[in-house]
Order: structure tokens, then C-alpha cells, then sequence
């Protein structure tokens, strides 16, 4: 993987701006241990490390497996925060922090087959569930419909009361406009209907219509549109973050060697 990150070096840098890219790489490296299926790892941000996950880290001690790397959080979290505020800048800052967390963490409960992409790369489940939330409510913790759907992801409670009665979680109908149930209760939903459905197209669009209405052939084509438009944005603002993190690192260590 080293070697992968150091043949990219730019031709045009300088004898001192190579060996820090180089330095540069190897921290990169430490940063992606265990990502495996995460945003580094999905989205070619960083290498794909699933077979290291018994890497250790520049202390010589073991990195948790199921722990993200700070670098690989942090830039989730900027990535998160710059999204939000882009599509709704009135949300208060307690609150954003609070749904980014309930994001990071609640996009864990998703589980989608391996088949179920986006293009060509394995699906990034945090962009997903981040999509999701800016179709259904542009990141309104308090949005409610005509129909009584509620929340980040406008769940109707009657809905939220059957998958629970039906999966034998714990009831939480009532609590819609908590952001980690919210998320919670929609990640959940969202695994029922990719057992139901045979691709992530169709899986997005019973969101929406109804797993019912998906099979019978009716729905809305602009929700699944929206949705992958989304998602799509959300990485192409995480690869710009990354660039200029990756730039300004270069730089840093350039300049003092």
C-alpha cells in the first residue's frame, strides 16, 4: 500500500516536496489500519486495508479493529459538518453536533449486500444515510409531513411500531424527533427493505412508495434520482476535503523537513 501511495507522487514536486510526500504516505498509511468497509476503504480516499487490521499503530500498541483512526473521524466529522451547512444553515450548532454523532454512528447499524453500489465503488453507508436524511428532511429534527411521518427521516410512528413488534426491538415510536432514534429506527427500516428488494435502486425507492408499491411497479423515479445525487455530493465534498487536508499536510512538511 505504501509503495501504491508513493508511485502517485507528482512529477513536477521538488527533490524536498517528494520525500515529505513520502512522509506524508506513511502517515496515511498508519490512518487507514481497519477501515475496512468504511469511507477511506469505499471510497479510495486511502487504501484498502481490510487484510491489516493487526496493524499496530507508532506507539507499537494495537488499534482497536472496530475503532476508527481520529484522522479518518475528524474528516468525517468536517465533511458532515460542511454538508449540513450547505443545505440548511439554521440548525444550532448543539444540535449538528448532535446529529453528526447520531450520523457516524447510527450509518453502522446499515447492512446492505455487497452488490448494492453506487458506481463502480462499495457503498459508502455513511454518505447513504446522510442522503437519505437531506431528501427526506434537509436536516430538520422537527419536520413532520401532512401524513404524520416525523424527523431527520420523516418515519411514520405506525411504521417505526410494526418493525419493532415485528424484529423484537425496543419500542420507540414515541421518540421520532430524538435524533439518534430517529436515525436509529430509519437505519433498521432500511435493512428490512434490502431484504425485500433485490438492489439498492429499488431498495431507495421503497423508502419513499411503500415495499409494496416498489413490487407492484409504482413509484417515483426523481426520489431515487434525488437521493444518488445526494450521495454523490457528499463524496465529491469529502474528496475535495481531503485534498486540501492531503495539500496542506504536504505543504507543512515541506517547510520544515
Amino acid at each position: 500500500m505504501l509503495s501504491e501511495l508513493n508511485s502517485k507522487i507528482p512529477a513536477s514536486l521538488t527533490g524536498k516536496q517528494r520525500q515529505a510526500w513520502k512522509r506524508y504516505a506513511s502517515a496515511v498509511l498508519v490512518a487507514s489500519t481497519c477501515l475496512s468497509g468504511s469511507l477511506a476503504a469505499n471510497q479510495g480516499l486511502l487504501p484498502d486495508c481490510a487484510s491489516d487490521c493487526n496493524a499496530v499503530n507508532t506507539n507499537g500498541t494495537e488499534l482497536p479493529e472496530q475503532r476508527l483512526p481520529n484522522a479518518i473521524l475528524d474528516l468525517e466529522r468536517l465533511t458532515l459538518q460542511r454538508f449540513i451547512e450547505r443545505h440548511n444553515r439554521s440548525i444550532p450548532q448543539h444540535e449538528r453536533q448532535r446529529l453528526i454523532s447520531a450520523i457516524i454512528t447510527e450509518s453502522e447499524l446499515l447492512r446492505l449486500p455487497a452488490h448494492f453500489r453506487i458506481g463502480r465503488q462499495p457503498l459508502n453507508k455513511l454518505a447513504l444515510l446522510t442522503a437519505f436524511i437531506r431528501v427526506e428532511s434537509t436536516f430538520t429534527r422537527t419536520a413532520r409531513s401532512s401524513s404524520d411521518a416525523r424527523g431527520y427521516m420523516q418515519l411514520k410512528p405506525a411504521t417505526v411500531a410494526w418493525l419493532d413488534k415485528k424484529m423484537g426491538y425496543q419500542h420507540g415510536s414515541h421518540r421520532l424527533f430524538e435524533s439518534q432514534m430517529n436515525l436509529r429506527k430509519g437505519a433498521r427500516y432500511i435493512n428490512h427493505l434490502a431484504e425485500l428488494m433485490p438492489d439498492l435502486r429499488r431498495t431507495v425507492l421503497a423508502y419513499n412508495a411503500g415495499p409494496g408499491s416498489v413490487k407492484r411497479g409504482r413509484w417515483k423515479e426523481s426520489y431515487w434520482l434525488r437521493v444518488r445525487t445526494a450521495y454523490m455530493q457528499f463524496l465529491t465534498l469529502q474528496r475535495t476535503i481531503t485534498a486540501q487536508n492531503r495539500a496542506a499536510s504536504l505543504n507543512q512538511v515541506a517547510t520544515n523537513p
